[in-house]
């Protein structure tokens, strides 16, 4: 009886060591005999705390991952559910933000930053002829304003200021902004490309008076890397011709 007892406590002993965690300062291994299975885990340094491992986790639920995700893919979490794989968008304002996805990369890229905030220019041209004697038909100053738009956004502020004459009493004119792309208008060239901003009437009461102008528009829908040149219409009105001198043009991208 005795051995029996005995020979009982020694199975269950042998059978508990099996099922027994075995523990050590670096590793703690764990055997299943049934399914001949073992599960190390290695620990980057001696423990200097207890760990608590659950498998799997406490909803009794694996998190899965895909088995396959293409270029630039991250898993994104979503509340009560599995990650799901995702590319990450651009929202940037004007489209200035730029991602590239490879394979294990994602590169965001800013083309704001790269130009600065955009082009600008400032020019001051000399004084162009009189536009044709009342009724003459409008013609092109040749300022030859110019601007290569080194962002996305399209847009331009434009500025023209100077002063502008008339040589007979009561005379005057009327002058609009206008912009193209190829080759800038001469001075004295019929009226083309577009017209952006108000048009503008002066008169003068006495012959040779002289008053000041400014001329301000935007200009939207223009295209990266491309060359607008930028000029003045003017049509003498009323009665002789009108000029304009002492001219500024500024243009700015933003």
């Amino acid at each position: 009886m005795k051995f029996l007892l005995f020979f009982a406590a020694l199975l269950l002993s042998i059978n508990s060591a099996l099922f027994a965690q075995h523990l050590n300062n670096t590793s703690m291994l764990m055997y299943d005999p049934i399914g001949a299975h073992t599960l190390q885990l290695i620990p980057f340094s001696p423990l200097t705390n207890n760990r608590v491992f659950t498998f799997p986790d406490e909803s009794g639920t694996l998190v899965v991952s895909p088995s396959l995700m293409t270029n630039g893919q991250v898993l994104i979490g979503s509340t009560g559910i599995n990650p799901v794989a995702s590319n990450i968008t651009a929202n940037g304002v004007g489209n200035l933000i730029t991602i590239t996805n490879g394979p294990g990369t994602i590169t965001i890229s800013s083309t704001a930053a790269a130009t600065n905030g955009g082009a600008f220019s400032q020019s001051n041209p000399p004084n162009p002829n009189s536009a044709p004697v009342f009724p003459g038909a409008a013609v092109m100053m040749g300022l030859n304003g110019a601007i290569t738009p080194a962002n996305t956004t399209g847009r331009v502020m434009i500025i023209i200021s100077g002063d502008a004459q008339g040589n007979a009493n009561g005379g005057g004119g009327i002058m609009q902004i206008r912009y193209g792309t190829g080759a800038a208008p001469a001075n004295g060239a019929a009226v083309v490309g577009a017209a952006v901003g108000s048009a503008i009437n002066f008169g003068l009461k006495f012959t040779g008076s002289v008053i000041p102008f400014d001329l301000n528009a935007i200009a939207t829908g223009l295209v990266q890397n491309t060359t607008y040149w930028v000029d003045i219409s003017l049509q003498s009105t009323v009665a002789g011709n009108a000029s304009v001198n002492d001219v500024s043009v500024s243009i700015i991208e933003f």
